[in-house]
């Protein structure tokens, strides 16, 4: 058997680790093989803990959408460099195991599958299979949803997709992923405190590029007077390439974005940010009074104060370019989700 501890961080070491867990998977192994086989290639303690069970102490740990938890336990000096990845699709071989006792398949509706096509290190021939499963076809058009909010707000939002539309769930790193063939009505409610990223419709084979166009969509989704807790991937168009590259230690630095920091970290700094935002979708001082229910010397007053904050005018030309820009990326700072 090949020697895990052999292997360094390189791709191919990487697809070597995808392709034992794959055979596994491809052979429809029970829970049992699985555990014994990885643990073997491992050259550790391996496990899989119940739901509500304790897994060993210092154990890495990847939660799985069965309520189950995998582990591999060893001391931080005797960690391997692609041990992530062996835990991962440990993970992914666990799943199709628990889905697929006495060799059956998993089941259509099971969200093991949309997490296994949503997953960074799936081959090709394990998508294929899934996409199968859910009772569709490789060209089948596929919009996704990456919903941050709590189980009922996600709930909400499935219910108000288009009746009858095909669509599966699943949860990833905090983010409810929901994948349909009929995406949500662009007036569609959202609940308060909950932020929606819609991608464009992909074909069912591109539904990781879909994922990723939601979570765009998604990193600029709020909630305010002049913002949406709703977005669409379709309306970014050359801002998606910020959300697509810019993580917030990218945009820490930048002086406009740490003068925006400053003002919204008390009540009175953040009415300036909203009446700038205001501003900047309405044009002009009374009519961003009017949306704001204030007097317009109160709108200048704000605006005043953002200028000295920023140090430059946000009234002229290049001054409301250049903080359209910044309000873009602070915003980019504060929502930093990731495609899984």
């Amino acid at each position: 058997m090949l020697r895990f501890s052999s292997l360094d961080a390189r791709a191919e070491n990487a697809m070597r680790v995808v392709g034992f867990f794959d055979a596994l998977i491809e052979q429809r192994s029970d829970i049992q093989t699985v555990l014994s086989q990885a643990g073997r290639f491992a050259e550790g303690s391996v496990g899989i803990a119940e739901p509500g069970e304790r897994c060993p102490e210092h154990a890495s740990t990847r939660l799985l959408v069965t309520g189950h938890t995998v582990w591999i336990s060893r001391s931080p000096q005797e960690a391997f460099p692609l041990d992530d990845v062996l835990l991962e699709r440990f993970g992914l071989a666990c799943i199709a195991a628990l889905g697929n006792p006495g060799a059956s398949t998993l089941r259509m509706d099971d969200p093991a599958l949309l997490e296994l096509i949503l997953g960074r290190v799936a081959s090709s021939a394990d998508r294929s299979r899934a996409i199968q499963l859910l009772g569709i076809t490789p060209s089948t058009p596929v919009t996704m949803l990456a919903v941050h909010g709590d189980r009922a707000a996600a709930a909400h939002v499935v219910a108000h997709l288009p009746t009858h539309a095909w669509r599966r769930i699943a949860q990833l790193d905090g983010i409810t992923a929901i994948a349909t063939a009929a995406p949500p009505e662009r007036d569609a409610a959202v609940p308060p405190g909950t932020h929606v990223g819609v991608s464009r419709p992909f074909r069912a084979t591109e539904v990781q590029e879909a994922w990723q166009g939601a979570i765009n969509a998604l990193r600029y989704a709020s909630d305010g007077p002049a913002s949406r807790n709703l977005m669409f991937q379709a309306d970014l168009g050359p801002y998606e390439l910020l959300a697509a590259k810019l993580r917030p230690e990218d945009v820490a630095g930048v002086a406009d974005v740490q003068a925006l920091e400053r003002l919204g970290k008390t009540s009175s700094g953040q009415d300036v940010l909203r009446t700038v935002e205001v501003l900047l979708c309405v044009g002009s001082l009374r009519e961003a009074a009017r949306q704001l229910h204030i007097h317009h010397n109160s709108v200048a007053t704000r605006v005043a104060r953002a200028e000295a904050e920023l140090g430059y005018s946000i009234t002229t030309a290049p001054g409301l370019t250049r903080v359209t820009l910044a309000l873009v990326l602070h915003r980019l700072g504060q929502n930093d989700y990731l495609a899984h």
